[in-house]
């Protein structure tokens, strides 16, 4: 494959790197809202980097793509794109992708003595079995790689991730779900993603602040310490957990875990995440033979922020 540029459009960011000779290289990271179009920022790109000549281009996106050809953020909703918008600018979109199916073939390429690598917990993983990707960034993404019986890599599988329902296992857990969905006026019952990522942290902290009866501060990051914010960190931990046990139950996903989010880089450069508080979770007892499967589970995170392009151009190379 020629030199193509590789974006991760986000409703908050834009990614780009240019994939060249099965490399990523020359990386930023752009505001989306700084640009009318994603024509203009492909062309910002550019600029910065003196690639101008380069017309191929491969995007991923956390846009909804909707009948008419268009996709369109749920955060930024003046700024809805289409591939034949893209094209009509003289750029040629040779693969258009969910953000989360890139992220997740991005963290199968990854080696395991990578620096970008932390290890949550060692296990030796079932050969055969998929691999189960994680995202708890704004959303709560989940994909998994399909492997045949002699663990050759088949196919990234495209799940609805954080829309499974919360499934709450103590009676803190009822309280807080009942009132996020109180406090959301949520017609549907909560899902793992109202409670277990960045765009509902803020929710849940409040919820936290009235369960205790404690005035929130003016950003939940702003006193780690409130009891209200350590409460609501408690139950973000647990919540993924449980998430990550029901994923690798249901799908047989006993190969491996692997997570990567920018909530949970926030978390982990405030030295805020606790794997153990998380493990906790995951490592729920039940069946026997299940719990035994679970306790060998491999679970790790990719803190590459790039790793959604590494995705896309391992998928431009297939």
């Amino acid at each position: 494959m020629s030199e193509v540029i590789v974006a991760d459009i986000g409703g908050t960011h834009t990614r780009f790197g240019l994939w060249k000779e099965g490399g990523l290289e020359r990386c930023v990271k752009l505001k989306t809202a700084d640009f009318i179009s994603i024509p203009e920022s492909i062309a910002a790109y550019q600029g910065q980097h003196n690639l101008g000549g380069i017309k191929n281009f491969a995007f991923a996106t956390a846009a909804n793509p909707f009948a008419d050809g268009t996709w369109h953020f749920s955060n930024l909703a003046d700024h809805a794109f289409s591939v034949s918008e893209i094209n009509d600018a003289g750029y040629k979109v040779l693969l258009a992708e969910d953000d989360f199916s890139a992220t997740t073939r991005g963290c199968l390429s990854i080696a395991e003595n990578d620096n970008n690598i932390l290890t949550v917990k060692k296990g030796e993983g079932r050969k055969g079995d998929p691999k189960i990707v994680l995202g708890p960034g704004t959303g709560l993404g989940m994909g998994y790689a399909v492997y045949d019986v002699n663990g050759k890599f088949l196919k990234v599988q495209k799940a609805y991730g954080g829309h499974m329902l919360f499934t709450p296992i103590t009676q803190t857990h009822r309280d807080i779900s009942d009132r996020i969905a109180k406090k959301r006026n949520l017609t549907r019952p909560v899902i793992f993603e109202d409670i277990a990522c960045g765009s509902s942290f803020g929710v849940l902290y409040e919820v936290c602040c009235d369960i205790l009866d404690e005035k929130p501060a003016a950003h939940f990051f702003a006193d780690t310490h409130h009891p209200a914010f350590q409460m609501a960190l408690a139950v973000f931990h647990e919540t993924l957990g449980l998430f990550a046990h029901l994923s690798v139950v249901t799908i047989h996903g006993f190969g491996g875990v692997i997570m990567n989010g920018g909530f949970l880089d926030a978390l982990i450069e405030r030295k805020l995440w606790n794997p153990q508080k998380f493990l906790n979770a995951f490592h729920q007892p039940g069946v026997p033979i299940v719990t035994e499967d679970i306790l060998k589970t491999p679970i790790s995170i990719v803190t590459d922020t790039y790793i959604s392009l590494v995705g896309l151009g391992k998928m431009l190379d297939a």
